[in-house]
């Protein structure tokens, strides 16, 4: 056990001192520059942001030896020059009116200081209107030289040799050099997803290991995806483009059939600034919730623009997390587009993905689908062509087709053979007497009521924390009762807290209530709270009105198979048949005489 330290151990009180700018540099360099990556990242938004269409990276060591960007940019002045290596120096803000409204990728201005502190840093640059570049170097943060005249073509080059050659106690954490070239290889090809007018060369140890023109045309684009992340991600991905309230998605989608086993094929950018935050994840997650396996990550290349102003870029000292001014609705827009387009896509068939071994895949057929969203602004996805092998299969079995033995046993079952999901939704399925007609939303609200009634009598019904609270305003009165009486509320594991005279916050639904909105179903809840009396009857009314919710936020099925499973389980927990009729063949005749 180690020995205290006392007062009197201490001696001479140490004094308060300035730190020095190189240690300041150093110190703010462990916020920007964690790894060769780092820096390849901040030379590549330098190069973006002054308008660079094309950019060469070579890199040596992993990263540790050398780094060179080269770009064809706007250039820096010559008296800039220094100041460019000076912290907190930046041509991108003057006020914070434009901290509150950036769009560019980088604004800070301390990452040329940061780098140049811990490395071997020299920096070419040359205007457009100037005949010739000039060059300055600095090592370890202290300008070696002044601004010289150098040859140059238009553009900026900067060079990082040695790595935190300086800081030994930080080269030391560097990983082998495979694995730090890994990490800039990600960062170069983040940067290429989010700028398609700009052309990207990387080279490693003087062998080039991508080259990729602009691509400015969408057929371009797509192949630049393609070389990217693979032809085979995207034959099995929608290219869709979603808008509504201000914001607007894009992007590729992987299929469920085509996820991984890990997350090296998310990406995620917001206003062209490639991002990893935990609200977009989410929306992604919550989208493919029912149509994953376990430990499979969904794959997609995914693009949300809006207002710079709605978005704060200035959380993250790397700028890797980003805060929306209005989380909820940029959580709730991801989910429900990718959960739309998800659902479309479930009754098509890609091409590639049930090809030959050996054969080339064909060309992908693709066609518009239009969703009109609450906001009544036309919005398409692009899918591929729909499949319809199922549907012509059921329907030939239908009209007199032979029909197979596994056809022949499936409809001894109740419910027969499902054939198509119909509005209503009413699911369609043929069994030996003929048609059957499911009205699954109906189904679904009797079993949910029996799940929440078996939950309260068992006191069961475990609440599930909401990503994002919810505030609501039910009034004066429904808050004083909350106040009063907030047993009924518990039982159900709902419990709004009081935040005000007049309003409730809710930060959690009962799990069994998963995807429901919460503002609707208060609603509901308060409404039925003043019409009922006791705490028995209240339950009668709002068991029912929960298992509704439920039902309504239920994902509908698509394709065959999984209509074939609701209907397997429907079979399973049938008490009656208040929720599918049956056509027989002689009801059918008389429909047609």
């Amino acid at each position: 056990m180690a020995e205290e330290t006392t007062i009197d151990d201490i001696g001479e009180i140490p004094r308060i001192r300035p730190l020095s700018a190189a240690l300041t540099n150093q110190i703010a360099a462990g916020e920007v520059i964690e790894r060769p990556a780092s820096v390849v990242k901040e030379l590549l938004e330098n190069s973006l942001d002054a308008g660079a269409r094309r950019l060469h990276i070579e890199v040596e060591g992993g990263g540790a030896g050398l780094i060179r960007v080269r770009d064809d940019g706007f250039g820096i002045h010559p008296q800039d020059l220094a100041l460019a290596v000076d912290s907190h120096a930046t041509s991108k803000i003057r006020s914070l009116a434009d901290l509150e409204d950036v769009d560019s990728l980088g604004f800070r201005g301390e990452a040329l200081s940061s780098i140049a502190s811990v490395s071997r840093f020299c920096i070419n640059s040359r205007t457009r209107d100037e005949s010739m570049g000039w060059s300055l170097r600095v090592e370890g943060g202290d300008e070696s030289s002044t601004p010289e005249p150098v040859a140059h073509p238009p553009g900026t080059s900067i060079e990082v040799r040695e790595l935190f050659y300086n800081t030994p106690g930080r080269r030391k954490f560097l990983r082998a050099e495979k694995t730090e070239f890994r990490h800039i290889e990600t960062v170069v090809r983040r940067a290429a997803l989010s700028h398609f007018s700009a052309g990207f060369e990387l080279v490693r140890g003087g062998q080039r290991v991508f080259q990729l023109a602009p691509a400015t045309e969408p057929a371009a684009r797509t192949r630049r995806v393609a070389r990217l992340c693979g032809q085979a991600f995207v034959d099995n991905a929608l290219a869709l483009e979603y808008e509504s309230a201000g914001l607007r998605l894009s992007g590729w989608l992987g299929l469920p059939p085509f996820s991984r086993s890990q997350t090296d094929m998310q990406y995620f950018l917001v206003n062209r600034r490639a991002v990893q935050d935990r609200l977009l994840q989410h929306g992604v997650r919550q989208a493919f919730e029912d149509l994953l396996y376990p430990g499979r990550q969904p794959t997609y290349v995914l693009y949300l623009e809006l207002d710079p102003a709605r978005v704060d870029a200035n959380v993250h000292p790397a700028k890797q997390e980003v805060r929306f001014h209005e989380a909820r609705l940029v959580h709730d827009f991801i989910f429900r587009s990718l959960q739309r387009a998800l659902e479309q896509s479930e009754t098509t068939e890609l091409p590639g993905m049930n090809v030959e071994p050996g054969a080339n895949p064909p060309e992908p057929a693709s066609y518009p689908i239009h969703h009109v969203p609450a906001g009544g602004k036309r919005t398409h996805v692009v899918g591929p062509a729909p499949r319809v092998r199922e549907q012509l299969s059921a329907y030939g079995r239908l009209h007199g087709a032979p029909a197979s033995p596994a056809t022949e046993a499936s409809r001894e079952l109740p419910l027969g053979r499902a054939i198509g999901l119909m509005e209503g939704p009413y699911l369609l399925a043929e069994n030996r007497s003929g048609l059957v007609l499911v009205d699954l939303r109906a189904a679904w609200r009797r079993d949910s009521e029996h799940e929440l009634q078996a939950a309260v009598d068992a006191q069961k019904l475990c609440p599930q924390p909401l990503l994002l609270p919810v505030e609501l305003h039910p009034g004066a009165s429904i808050v004083a009762r909350l106040e009063a009486e907030p047993e009924w509320l518990r039982m159900l594991a709902l419990e709004p807290r009081i935040c005000g005279p007049e309003s409730v916050m809710v930060y959690q639904l009962p799990a069994l209530l998963r995807g429901v909105s919460p503002e609707p179903l208060y609603a509901e809840l308060f409404a039925a709270w003043e019409a009922g009396a006791g705490i028995e009857e209240q339950l009668l009314a709002i068991l029912p009105l929960l298992a509704r919710h439920v039902a309504e936020a239920r994902r509908l099925p698509v394709g065959i198979m999984e209509m074939e499973a609701e209907l397997r389980a429907l079979e399973a927990t049938d008490d009656g048949r208040d929720f599918w009729v049956q056509l027989d063949h002689a009801a059918l005749r008389r429909l047609f005489p």
